[in-house]
This record gives C-alpha cells, structure tokens and sequence, in this order.
C-alpha cells in the first residue's frame, strides 16, 4: 500500500563496506491516490456502507473486525496466513476466520467476496480526494467510485485481492493532469498523484530517517564491558522476562486440592498442531518389541507407567470418548541408567514431528525465560572471593 510519504536514503560523507551506512532523508511530495470506493456490503441478512480498497497486489481479501462485527459475519472456518513484514525474512503464522460478503454494485448486482477476519487492514488514510475538483476539468461529471467528502481521513474496512479485481473493473480509462480514472461497477475509481501547489496541506509529510551504525570495534568493547559486569551489576532483570512470569502465575496456574494444574504456553501465532498418532503408535510399538528382549525392563517400563497414572501424573483416555479440543499424541521411550533400583527412566519426545512440514508440540509453545541461575554469572561470580563452595540437592 502507498503512502503520502515517502524515504529516499542519501549518501553519507563516510562510509565502510562492512557497516551500514548513516543516512538520512527528507521528502516532499505530492499526495497519491489509490483505487478506493464506498458501496454497500452486504453479508446474509446485514448491509453496511463500507469504504473499500481495491488492491491488485493483494494476494487475499480482508474484511476488519469491527465490520465483521457490525454485519454479524459467521466464521466458515479458519484459514493459516504467513506473513512478513518489508525487509524481513522471518514469517509469522496467523490463524484467521474465514467469512464471505457481498459488494453491491451500483446496477444492484451483488458480488461475491471471499474474506479473511483481520483486527485493522490499515491505518487511516488521508482523504486527498476531496482536492481532486481543481484545475482537472477531465473528471467534470464523473460518477466517482468514492464520493467527495472533506473528510480528513477516513478507515478501510474491506480490501478486495486481484483476483475480484475484473469482476468490479471495465475498459475505460481517462487520463489527464491528474489521477488516472478508471471505470467500474462502482463508479470511476482514481489512482494516482493529486498535485495542487497551492495547497500545502496536500504535501506529504516530512520524514527524517536516521540509521546510526557502531562501528565493529565499538560492538567489541561493549561486548567486553557487558561480560565484565556479569554478576556485578544488580540490573540484570529483563523486565519482560519478568512480566511474563507474573502473567503466567496468575492466568495459567490453578491449585486443585492438593495438587498445581499448569496450563501449556502456546504460541498466539502458531502452526496448526497436528495429531502424531501414526508416528507415535509406530514408535512406540517399537519400544515394545525392543523391551520385550529384556522382560525384566519391561516390567519396570509398566511399573513405571502405573505409578505415573496412580499418582495422577498420566491418565488413561478412552479413544472413543474423547471430545473436542486439540489432539495430540507424544511418543515416549527408555533411557538405560547403571542404577539397580531405577535401571530406566521414561522420557516423552516433545520434538517429535509428524513430517519434516509439520510442527512439534515444542515449536507450538512460547520459550519461557530460565529460572535457573546462569552458568556464566556463576562461574565469573568465583573470583569475587577467597573460596567457593558447591552443594547439591
């Protein structure tokens, strides 16, 4: 999406191949229109005047939450969106509400529209189209697709994807000493730069961008520095650690009887978790053949088991009586230990995947911050004194 302002990067005096260099910029510019109306949009039984962005870039449709809302939209399920952000190879994973609604056109056709539920498609954009009447005598009696307000701003509430793009789009097209206007099934719609010197407040906004870069050696001696001060300096909480920990104590640990109930930490943004139950009854079957070369551990492996579930730590789940919810199953075997009274421990693969493109129970849970105290600090901490002691539990 184009905005009314826009970040050209000048050449620094000084400059090292190996850093990012310093920049900075100022622009500008004459605002620029993009191909937005306003119709009505219908779901089922609900109709809304709705601002709209045609967008042929766009690779899906959204319509936001507050029009949802307001159209009393029903989820037809959820689709799995990655997105990235310009200049970022790191994806983000979304799990959205699917819907459908209807753009009524001005000859009364109602157009289909397949569309993702999304919080905010935009931020508010400037209304320069309520300048367009200056000077550009080519668009004189023009049924605009988005009707001349004075308006500031206005907010998206509907983006339409490429793909609906010729179902709304004719043929004609009228240029002039402005923006380009081109027809559709909603009026002309407008693209474009809007240029009227005589107005400033047309122009965009001035931007002053400042990319500060350390030079390597700077890097070195903080680094330094910071590894000095281990131990040393009292501020070493990270307050965000910190915030998700009361978070998670007071929202996500419960006490039932005599017992703590703790709730996973899923990720907001996750892949879809998916069941394993054909990995996991193949592994496990294969654990099973391998103890029954030793039936003493296989034994102690259902001993184990049993007093696990005795003590409340696992329960037994009737297949046919489970209901709703995720599903998932986590495959577990033995690890050998030289001790006669505990010669295996079971332990449970949480890594486990399904296939190479499927998520583990691990990659869909947050990386809660260690409680445990660093290694690091410890180890420098010895030269703070004459001795050390260690103990252990």
């Amino acid at each position: 999406m184009v905005m009314d302002e826009d970040i050209i990067p000048t050449e620094s005096d000084e400059s090292d191949e190996h850093d990012p260099i310093d920049c900075e910029s100022v622009d500008v510019r004459t605002a620029v229109l993009l191909k937005t109306a306003v119709a009505p949009v219908w779901s089922d039984n609900s109709c809304r005047n709705t601002h709209i962005l045609i967008d042929e870039g766009a690779q899906r449709s959204f319509v936001s939450e507050d029009l949802a809302r307001k159209l009393n939209l029903q989820s037809e399920g959820t689709d799995i969106l990655r997105l990235s952000s310009f200049g970022d190879r790191n994806k983000n994973v979304r799990h959205l509400d699917k819907s459908k609604v209807f753009v009524e056109t001005d000859a009364g056709q109602k157009i289909l529209i397949y569309v993702l539920i999304v919080p905010t498609i935009a931020i508010p954009l400037q209304n320069n189209i309520r300048h367009i009447n200056r000077g550009l005598n080519y668009l004189r009696g023009l049924k605009l697709a988005h009707p001349v307000t004075q308006d500031e701003s206005f907010e998206i509430s509907l983006l339409i994807r490429d793909d609906y793009y010729w179902d709304l789009v004719k043929d004609e097209v009228i240029r002039g000493n402005g923006p380009t206007a081109v027809s559709s099934k909603l009026g002309f719609l407008l693209s474009g730069p809007v240029s009227d010197k005589r107005d400033k407040s047309l122009m965009g906004t001035s931007i002053f961008n400042n990319l500060v870069s350390h030079k390597t050696e700077e890097h070195k001696i903080e680094t330094f520095w910071r590894l000095e001060s281990i131990g040393i300096n009292s501020k070493e909480t990270d307050e965000d650690d910190t915030d998700f920990l009361e978070t998670y104590q007071d929202t996500s640990i419960e006490l039932r009887g005599n017992k703590y109930f703790a709730k996973l930490s899923w990720k907001q943004e996750h892949d879809e978790l998916p069941s394993n139950y054909t990995v996991t009854r193949r592994r496990t079957d294969n654990v099973i053949k391998k103890l029954r070369q030793d039936p003493k551990l296989l034994k102690k492996y259902g001993d184990i088991i049993a007093e696990q579930e005795r003590r409340g730590f696992v329960e037994t789940v009737d297949e046919k009586e489970q209901k709703g919810g995720k599903i998932h199953y986590i495959p577990h075997h033995p690890i050998h230990k030289e001790s006669s009274t505990t010669p295996i421990r079971i332990v449970f693969d949480c890594s486990c995947r399904q296939s190479p493109s499927h998520p583990s129970l691990n990659d869909c849970l947050m990386d809660t911050p260690p409680k445990l105290n660093d290694l690091t600090k410890l180890l420098v901490q010895f030269r703070a004194n004459q001795f050390a002691t260690c103990t252990d539990i």
